[in-house]
């Protein structure tokens, strides 16, 4: 049986608007494309956190997309960059992995246990955009191709985790598309969740509060920004976005636990300026955080990331002092997950 993007409506999880207001599979819906900077909405393009979700009892599944970018990135590997991971019931099985060129048609295919049905889980790649065209599950010996139905083990709470924040949030560098952090939380405490980083552009504009405000369904939000404002020229700025931000987020949605993440990281570059300018963040995320504790703000909580990576031998968890390869988000996951996990409960 072969479902196009349309029909996969109920199925694709990670973006809060498909199917409500367009069949694209971009982070930020459709219409917001004139109110954001080309640089973020390029990002926003990226299917990082998107999967598609089913039950089935079949023999392969294939997938055919279009739009695939060529892997630009020496730190990544084409399945890092553009690779599809396959699980079945929360197993990883095998990944999908384009042409290295990229660009055009795709056509790939992972054979699976036919022999009973599984819930299965296809992550997009998370450095890429993509064109759906078709996703298709087929058995050999069996007759009648097979239809899919929802997952048989529901998530654990109501509503999805949205997850604001930069490069890290978006997942460079994890090996695979279903090893971000993110997605190792969600796993790990079986909800859904919508992945809202985006590298280099992860800034807080106004107009990006106000669609973080507008996802509907939120069960949590966990806001890991702020680096990107580094710069000389942009660093005041979270004086100006990080409040305002958090009051907006607040407003939509009265009683969502809220997790600030402040920033880990000296920066790549051991400049005069940048240490400072990280500085001057982090001490802003963290002013914010204990004004809220202050007025009486119980559901908002607080992880420094350099408990994750920092301290001797942390930024060996690194690529590059401030981005973790795949054993700095075990890491990230292993901090992050718990307090995650309190917060949904409380």
């Amino acid at each position: 049986m072969e479902y196009t993007a349309r029909e996969l409506k109920g199925f694709v999880h990670g973006l809060a608007w498909f199917g409500a207001e367009d069949h694209e599979l971009t982070r930020f819906p459709t219409s917001a494309k004139p109110r954001l900077d080309q640089a973020l909405w390029d990002m926003a393009t990226m299917t990082s956190g998107v999967r598609i979700r089913f039950k089935t009892r079949c023999d392969a599944i294939l997938l055919e997309v279009g739009g695939i970018l060529p892997n630009t990135n020496p730190r990544m590997s084409q399945l890092a960059a553009c690779g599809f991971d396959v699980y079945a019931d929360g197993e990883y099985i095998d990944s999908l992995v384009p042409p290295a060129a990229g660009g055009g048609h795709f056509l790939g295919f992972v054979n699976v246990d036919g022999a009973a049905a599984h819930d299965y889980e296809v992550y997009l790649p998370y450095v890429s955009p993509v064109r759906l065209e078709a996703l298709a599950v087929e058995s050999r010996d069996r007759g009648a191709d097979p239809a899919i139905e929802p997952c048989s083990k529901p998530y654990g709470v109501p509503g999805r985790v949205v997850f604001y924040g930069s490069s890290i949030t978006h997942g460079a560098c994890a090996d695979r598309p279903g090893l971000t952090y993110p997605a190792l939380v969600a796993r790990s405490l079986n909800v859904d969740f919508i992945n809202m980083g985006f590298g280099g552009t992860g800034k807080g504009e106004p107009a990006v509060a106000d669609l973080l405000a507008a996802i509907p369904d939120v069960a949590s939000y966990v806001l890991d920004w702020g680096i990107n404002l580094c710069s000389p020229q942009e660093v005041g700025l979270i004086h100006d976005r990080y409040h305002p931000l958090l009051e907006k987020l607040k407003k939509a949605h009265p009683g969502v636990p809220i997790l600030v993440v402040n920033l880990q990281g000296a920066g790549a570059k051991l400049d005069k300026v940048m240490p400072g300018n990280l500085e001057t963040i982090r001490a802003e995320i963290k002013r914010v955080y204990d004004a809220e504790v202050a007025a009486g703000n119980g559901r908002i909580w607080y992880v420094d990331a350099r408990d994750a990576i920092g301290g001797p031998g942390g930024f060996d968890l690194t690529i590059d002092r401030v981005h973790p390869h795949q054993g700095g988000f075990y890491k990230y996951a292993d901090v992050l997950g718990p307090v995650i996990k309190e917060m949904l409960a409380a």
